[in-house]
């Protein structure tokens, strides 16, 4: 059974130390750095073998000393760099040194998808460990995969971080929406309005919606990456339309009502206050701020359900 190595970040070197560190690579044995260069303007492509040494042999000479016969006691260490030039440009000998390379240094994401594909194509039933969201693909593409248990902060941490900035982005909306249609009317919301969305409402439920933990199982679909993602921007841009909507509606109700009476617009500022524009706006707008939290709150399948997080629940319902 081999044992492989496959980092992200780290250098060679200390990817290497770690290995004999950990017995991967014993006592007395040796290591061998491959080095692929991929073809250029100005050379072709080339594929070299350096001993730890420092000694520098071609490939024949290596290979003709007998490093991919069994028993031969070196062991191969390549970084993501050379391990893309070697598939693309040396896919030859592309077998024969994973037969008998120990470890795999800053590799991306997909490349540790590609080399457990590649191991499979020579017959090996791989089984894979990670501990990064960046091991997702090789994980998937194993026989046998063993998730460690930090996995599901490292996903829960992205949603919740995307949750909370759309929700402030959607307060901000909110906020601007109620303002600028008061000031319509040349009015606003009072300093004690504000201070209540922004301590008792918004700040206690941003607080909150983060406690209901990641999902306990590994996803096929895979979450949005990016904040600027079509999902992320339509999801913003059709919750804008409906916020606008909603508070030109209760203002516009409120203004039919044969109970409603008009705001004397040559008082200025807080001297207006209260009157029913203003309250309108607040009411609703109050209840959009609660909604909203739900909403960009939705985790599953990559988060647990949202009833599972009880504190914040209990924050939502207290709050009408």
């Amino acid at each position: 059974m081999a044992r492989l190595m496959s980092t992200g970040r780290d250098n060679i070197l200390t990817a290497v130390n770690v290995a004999k560190s950990c017995g991967m690579v014993g006592f007395g044995e040796k290591v061998i750095f491959v080095n692929a260069t991929p073809h250029t303007a100005q050379s072709m492509p080339t594929l070299k073998f350096s001993l730890e040494d420092g000694g520098d042999q071609s490939s024949a000479a290596i290979i003709n000393q007998g490093l991919y016969q069994s028993g031969f006691n070196y062991h191969l260490a390549i970084n993501g760099k050379s391990f893309a030039a070697l598939c693309d440009h040396f896919p030859e000998y592309l077998p024969k040194v994973l037969l008998h390379a120990t470890v795999f240094a800053r590799m991306a994401p997909d490349q540790k998808t590609q080399l457990v594909k590649e191991l499979q194509k020579i017959n090996y039933r791989t089984g894979m460990c990670g501990d990064g969201a960046n091991d997702c693909g090789a994980l998937r593409a194993a026989d046998l995969c063993a998730a460690a248990h930090q996995r599901g902060p490292m996903f829960s941490r992205p949603r919740h971080s995307f949750s909370l900035l759309r929700y402030m982005a959607l307060y901000s909306l909110v906020q601007f929406c109620s303002v600028l249609i008061l000031y319509t009317v040349r009015t606003n919301f009072s300093d004690w309005q504000f201070l209540f969305f922004d301590m008792f409402v918004v700040t206690a439920l941003a607080i909150f919606m983060g406690n209901g933990g990641p999902s306990k199982e590994l996803q096929a679909c895979r979450p949005s990456a990016s904040l600027l993602s079509l999902p992320i921007l339509g999801s913003l841009f059709i919750h804008t339309c409906m916020i606008i909507l909603g508070q030109l509606a209760a203002f516009f109700i409120t203004t039919k009502e044969d109970w409603y009476v008009p705001l004397n617009s040559t008082v200025p500022g807080a001297s207006n206050l209260p009157n029913m524009e203003n309250t309108s706006v607040f009411a609703l707008s109050g209840f959009q701020y609660i909604i909203m939290a739900v909403v960009v709150t939705k985790g599953f399948p990559h988060r647990k359900p949202i009833y599972n997080n009880r504190i914040f629940l209990s924050v939502w319902c207290c709050l009408p």
